[in-house]
């Protein structure tokens, strides 16, 4: 249950951040159409291949309890089937998280490098030390919902790490799969030369370092109240458990109560039935055999003179 519903979240979250990072920095440039990213990067390698692996290792190696522990305590699934995991709110909660990490990627990379001892700072710096900062910030926050750490865990982040810092390079020194000349939107070549003048700057290591941290804040928040008051995960699932276990015996209990108020109203309204029946009958026969004889009608007509003769 947890593991599916991170995934779902995630994706979402790697996604808005990618995507809301250049609104943001669109906001900055005052909606002049300046782009943060080439094409070739916002709209494939950033989202499926520079973020996707360890969200893909993560729902198929993770693990919440060690096996035993998971055998030997079934309350442990009961957040799940309680479907703590999966809600709006938690959407919500992870939405919010987006939003705001796009913005301390946008803003800290747009304010805070400053490529020494040149005297301005180029938007191919800024597009990539945010490229680096988005990424970044993605592996962070998938970090703080592993469990195990598996080695296979553990290398899918390395993995795109080492990924991501043997691509740059290849942008700073290659045009890209098509040449500028020809698609612009297929092409890295605004970022050349990028790689030299950002990875010997030590503004760029401080400022990714910042970012990363102020991006996971809301997330170290959280994650700190639930140790303060659960002690760990672990004690989270536990208290969720017996809080639901605790539900499911409150409604039982409703429902019996509802149950026998039920029968108690049906038995009821039969004997007040059966009661009102044998009161009409009763009625019904006392009337028919006490019944009044009425005498029988008899015509008179009344009498009158017709001449001398008297007719009656």
């Amino acid at each position: 249950y947890r593991r599916l519903a991170i995934f779902i979240y995630f994706t979402f979250y790697k996604n808005m951040v990618n995507t809301l990072t250049m609104w943001f920095y669109s906001m900055l440039a005052l909606a002049s159409g300046t782009l943060l990213w080439p094409s070739m990067i916002s709209d494939f390698l950033a989202p499926a291949v520079l973020t996707v692996l360890p969200i893909l290792v993560y729902p198929l190696f993770d693990t919440d309890v060690p096996k035993h522990i998971a055998a030997s305590k079934p309350e442990l699934y009961t957040a799940g089937i309680a479907r703590t995991y999966y809600t709006n709110i938690r959407m919500l909660g992870w939405v919010s998280e987006a939003i705001f990490a796009a913005a301390v990627c946008a803003y800290f990379s747009a304010h805070g490098l400053s490529n020494a001892p040149h005297s301005s700072v180029s938007i191919a710096s800024i597009s990539l030390v945010s490229l680096w900062c988005c990424c970044v910030v993605a592996y962070a926050r998938l970090s703080f919902e592993v469990h195990s750490w598996t080695f296979i865990e553990f290398f899918s982040v390395v993995a795109m790490l080492l990924f991501l810092l043997l691509f740059t390079p290849l942008m700073s020194f290659v045009n890209g799969p098509v040449p500028n000349s020809e698609n612009a939107g297929f092409s890295w070549s605004t970022l050349n030369g990028t790689f030299p003048i950002n990875f010997d700057d030590p503004t760029f290591w401080l400022l990714l370092l910042v970012t990363t941290a102020t991006a996971v804040l809301p997330k170290m928040a959280f994650t700190a109240n639930k140790v303060t008051n659960y002690g760990s995960h672990r004690g989270w699932q536990l208290a969720v458990g017996e809080a639901h276990q605790r539900e499911m015996e409150n409604q039982q209990q409703k429902r019996l109560r509802q149950a026998q108020k039920g029968h108690q109203e049906r038995e009821r309204r039969s004997l007040a039935l059966s009661l009102s029946g044998t009161v009409v009958e009763y009625e019904t026969d006392r009337h028919s055999s006490i019944r009044p004889s009425m005498p029988s009608p008899t015509l008179s007509l009344p009498s009158r003179r017709v001449g001398s003769v008297r007719l009656t």
